[in-house]
């Protein structure tokens, strides 16, 4: 009686259509609630036809559009202030490295400020997504990885500063980042209407500033390597930043990984979810570093492959797969030499600078392609993390 047929449904989907309805949770609540003012109508005895004619009659002329502007605007608003503090921390940490380099003594202040951006950023970009997302589908699972991240960035500042409890926090943090972060790749990577939520829909908006906020992050941290290298000077600055680029990085690429597969299956999942533990244990401090090693690579090998298999048109298959072979065995010769496997006179010819040309002309390469950027950003990362201490200079 009461009830819309399939025609009926497509009726006033086409209608949302024509008046430029984009954003999907928005966009859900309109139709809901003209359904069901429908329905009631129908109950009441009026044709299809009737009910419609009335209700589009009682809708002002583009009020549709001004209403999801109003929204956007406001979501606008509050992301600007986390991309505000997000460009701060930037600042905070280029101003670090400069007070460092000249032996000033309030850069351990600038760095935790710039942690303190960072953490800022993190709890307004997700307090403001949750907020507009009113059915808060995975809220609870965004919130414990962020508090991850937040308590990562605290046990960073307390090893960095040499304070007492840094472990625990480390643990702590290390915990609810395995208990969460794969929950966020089950959960978008098996439910259907993941594409609606409103993390994925900030997380597409905004995924080129990020990405650029990275890459910037990343260009500092390699170049201060280098020039710390090339003069002989200790590299404890540079590897502050190399371990910030590398995690970012790598969060972002799970991030990506959310969605974008055409067919999502559980071997993919769970590839994710073991590159994702691979990723992250390592910066436990009670882990042995042989360990360590291992999972770095098993990191390296298992996320260079879902690379591989990601659909995308754009990619040259060839160079790519040239260039994840190239990977692999940089870092399986790196796992062998560090498991004292084959000579440790080989670390010359594993690094030295024709190799990090080489990779570095593989991120050029593909500058354009998100998760290949991503992805040879943190091999370049851990490649300059690793030079000085495996030739011995440090």
């Amino acid at each position: 009686m009461g009830k819309l047929s399939n025609e009926h449904l497509s009726k006033v989907e086409k209608y949302l259509d024509q008046h430029g309805l984009t954003f999907q949770p928005l966009r859900d609540e309109l139709t809901d609630h003209l359904i069901q003012d429908l329905e009631t109508r129908l109950e009441q005895g009026n044709s299809f036809d009737e009910a419609w004619g009335r209700i589009k009659g009682n809708i002002p002329e583009h009020h549709f559009k001004t209403l999801q502007k109003e929204i956007m605007e406001t979501i606008d608003r509050r992301l600007n202030l986390s991309r505000g503090f997000t460009y701060l921390s930037l600042v905070l940490l280029f101003i670090m490295v400069v007070f460092k380099l000249l032996h000033f003594s309030l850069s351990g202040i600038l760095l935790l400020a710039a942690f303190g951006a960072m953490i800022a950023s993190l709890l307004t970009g997700s307090l403001s997504g949750v907020y507009h997302y009113k059915e808060k589908k995975g809220a609870f699972m965004v919130f414990g990885a962020v508090v991850g991240i937040m308590l990562f960035l605290v046990s960073f500042s307390f090893q960095i500063l040499h304070l007492p409890g840094f472990e625990g926090l480390r643990i702590i943090s290390v915990i609810l980042l395995i208990l969460f972060f794969p929950g966020l790749i089950v959960y978008f990577g098996t439910n259907r209407t993941s594409g609606e939520n409103i993390l994925i829909y900030l997380h597409k908006k905004h995924s080129p500033g990020i990405e650029q906020y990275l890459l910037y992050l990343f260009i500092l941290a390699v170049t201060l390597s280098i020039a710390l290298i090339a003069f002989g000077s200790t590299p404890d600055v540079a590897h502050i930043l190399l371990v910030l680029a590398i995690g970012g990085a790598g969060l972002q690429y799970f991030a990506l990984n959310w969605y974008g597969y055409q067919r999502r299956n559980w071997w993919q999942i769970m590839g994710l979810g073991l590159a994702f533990l691979c990723f992250v244990l390592p910066v436990l401090t009670g882990l042995s570093y042989m360990a360590k090693v291992v999972l770095t690579t098993c990191f390296y090998v298992i996320a260079g492959s879902i690379v591989l298999k990601k659909p995308d048109k754009m990619l040259n298959k060839r160079v790519l797969l040239f260039l994840m072979a190239f990977v692999f065995a940089t870092y399986g010769l790196w796992a062998l030499l560090n498991l004292n496997i084959i000579d440790e006179s080989l670390n010359a010819v594993l690094f030295n600078l024709p190799f990090l040309g080489l990779l570095l002309s593989g991120l050029v390469y593909f500058i354009k392609h998100p998760l290949v950027k991503l992805y040879m950003m943190m091999v370049i990362g851990q490649y300059m993390f690793e030079y000085p201490y495996q030739l011995g200079w440090w």
